[in-house]
């Protein structure tokens, strides 16, 4: 090997190549790096998403329970609950409950309304302790995830409904939570969401296509609909999503 050739290959290819090798490892610890920031950012969105969800779905059922606690007597509740199960979309079956007597008043006959939850939670048999004075109860009837909203009125006696889920979804599908959820509040949505139920089918497809390579991200609905998911990514247009 010649002389120019053995100072070529120390003074210019060697460090040449390995500035090379370097820089590829660069570029490729970076765009792992990219990849990692922006799958966390979708992980973000979508737990963001879910959040909204969920403060708007505790939103309308605080909305009803209040109404009803504020009645005055039994009587004036048993009216309200009535005119909440005949009027309001979102109510599937209400209920007064009281200690030693069961359901006094349902809306529905137990051959048309749901079977409720074996274990009710009020009573210390559910996931709310038996002194908590509202609360929030999923549960699956046959395959159907259900969701009962209760609050204590008086000792011994309990209001709630049953969500008319079918009814809430497509509430979802047409306006957002009073959160904000997952359309904001403009004609160019923020976030491109899907609800996605234990398949992983839609339920209720994206208000609007996502941004072209923007990545998406899922994250549950639990505890209220433990076996949902909402996908969520940046919607086609929006700021920051293009």
């Amino acid at each position: 090997m010649s002389r120019f050739f053995r100072v070529y290959l120390l003074a210019i290819a060697l460090p040449a190549a390995l500035l090379a090798v370097f820089g590829a490892r660069l570029l490729a610890q970076g765009s792992a790096w990219q990849r990692r920031q922006a799958a966390e950012g979708a992980a973000m969105r979508a737990e963001g998403a879910a959040r909204e969800i969920a403060d708007g779905v505790r939103a309308l059922a605080g909305e009803r329970l209040d109404r009803v606690a504020a009645a005055p007597d039994a009587a004036a509740r048993v009216a309200a609950l009535r005119a909440m199960a005949e009027r309001d979309p979102l109510v599937r079956d209400a209920f007064l409950w009281r200690a030693g007597a069961g359901f006094v008043f349902r809306s529905r006959t137990e051959a048309f309304g749901l079977a409720f939850p074996a274990a009710l939670p009020w009573t210390g048999g559910g996931d709310a302790a038996p002194a908590a004075a509202r609360g929030l109860h999923p549960w699956l009837s046959g395959d159907r995830p259900e969701l009962l909203a209760w609050v204590r009125t008086e000792p011994g006696e309990v209001a709630g409904f049953a969500f008319e889920t079918v009814a809430w979804l497509a509430r979802f599908c047409a306006a957002p939570p009073p959160a904000g959820g997952l359309r904001g509040r403009t004609s160019a949505p923020v976030l491109s969401g899907a609800l996605l139920d234990e398949s992983g089918a839609e339920l209720v497809p994206p208000a609007a296509e996502p941004a072209p390579g923007a990545p998406a991200g899922e994250a549950s609905l639990a505890p209220l609909f433990p076996s949902w998911r909402v996908r969520a990514a940046p919607a086609a247009g929006a700021a920051g999503g293009a």
